[in-house]
């Protein structure tokens, strides 16, 4: 850390206006030096007045000192993009894969070209100030890119000058003092029961079909339907075991045994229904194996081709799509195949918090927490709910 106390300076005139000229230390011991406008002019039309204005200056001089020193600012001569490039490095080591792979995008995409221009890239993280930050977004906005997309582009900032902070380069956030443009609300879609019957019946041996059902049934998320394996469902005692999921990083796909969350980890009530499906795509698995023998690919995943090789992490997103379109059926995400199992158990008037649990949503809000847990009976009441209210009449 720099010794505040070397903070030194004097006062230079330059044209008609007194500078305030500090001698900074550095973090490798030498000195540099920074011009900071008085706006006290040197000039007037009497001596008096000359001299008055001498004084200002000086007295301007020792509050600027006072202030570098209050602060404790570290003049550093490390370079913003560096401090970037230093904080996304770091987050690898405590972050998860996909969301690491999520800055070091926004990084490599955005940020880092923007802050490479001859103008700023030769800034130190000091002299980055909350326009620089402001303009930036403006920049972004212009763009078109979204508000979602700018605030995951200001995690990586806010995150680079928090370390700063952390570590007395800085004295404020600048990204506290910026105009964010306000998010608008999104409302997610959901099917109604007439719909979420007719996607049953369009889907029928389709390759995505019982990652459809596990989204339908159960409302998992994607990584979860891709993430469930045999061995997580209880045929015997009716549950199904959501603790694996299966994403997409820059390293390739990755099977976690964690969720996205501590919620995410839950326990769900096999229905009939599904449990019906699930016995017989069990079967049909087992009669392809005996089919093609060596071709097959052994793989204890529920959701995988006919032939036993997983489906990529990006397929639901792409065919999902695809299918409702060749099927004129209303156009919905596969994430929202979740609002679909959770819409008709709150419009039964379901309890809010069986449905949060029922969802694994780990921020209470989301379905308006109510401070209780879910009991086995309980769970297979609300699975038994979404089965009476999907399965066919």
């Amino acid at each position: 850390m720099t010794n505040t106390s070397t903070i030194t300076g004097s006062i230079q005139a330059k044209g008609d206006i007194y500078y305030a000229v500090l001698r900074l230390p550095t973090d490798s011991g030498k000195t540099k030096q920074k011009w900071i406008s008085t706006k006290i002019h040197v000039n007037a039309k009497t001596k008096r007045q000359r001299e008055t204005n001498r004084r200002d200056a000086e007295r301007s001089l020792a509050s600027i000192i006072d202030d570098y020193k209050e602060k404790s600012i570290l003049q550093s001569d490390e370079l913003f993009l560096n401090c970037l490039a230093n904080w996304i490095e770091r987050e690898k080591e405590y972050v998860r894969p996909n969301t690491w792979d999520a800055y070091d995008g926004c990084y490599r995409v955005h940020i880092k070209p923007y802050f490479s221009k001859p103008k700023l890239k030769k800034l130190t993280i000091a002299e980055i100030t909350p326009m620089h930050i402001q303009g930036y977004i403006d920049a972004k906005r212009k763009d078109g890119q979204s508000v979602n997309s700018i605030k995951h582009h200001m995690r990586v900032l806010n995150g680079t000058f928090k370390d700063a902070m952390k570590f007395n380069l800085i004295p404020f956030n600048p990204c506290d003092r910026v105009n964010m443009p306000k998010l608008k609300k999104h409302v997610g879609k959901a099917y109604t029961a007439e719909q979420a019957k007719q996607l049953l019946k369009v889907i029928k041996g389709d390759p995505l079909e019982p990652a459809i059902m596990l989204g339908l049934f159960l409302g998992l998320r994607k990584s979860e339907c891709l993430g469930l394996r045999w061995e997580d469902v209880d045929f015997e005692n009716d549950l199904v075991h959501i603790r694996n999921t299966v994403v997409r990083s820059n390293c390739g796909i990755i099977e976690k045994e964690q969720t996205k969350s501590e919620a995410g980890k839950r326990d769900l009530h096999l229905m009939p229904a599904l449990k019906t499906y699930l016995l017989d795509w069990r079967e049909r698995r087992e009669e392809m194996r005996e089919l093609i023998g060596d071709c097959y690919v052994e793989n204890n995943h529920v959701c995988c081709w006919i032939n036993g090789r997983p489906l990529e992490p990006s397929y639901p997103s792409h065919h999902f799509p695809r299918i409702l379109k060749n099927n004129n059926l209303p156009k919905i995400t596969f994430h929202e195949l979740r609002h679909t199992a959770g819409s008709p158990l709150i419009n039964a008037g379901e309890d809010a918090k069986r449905v949060q649990e029922y969802l694994g949503h780990q921020d209470v809000s989301t379905t308006l927490n109510i401070y209780t847990h879910l009991t086995p009976a309980v769970k297979r009441e609300t699975g038994n709910l979404m089965n009476s209210l999907l399965e066919d009449d």
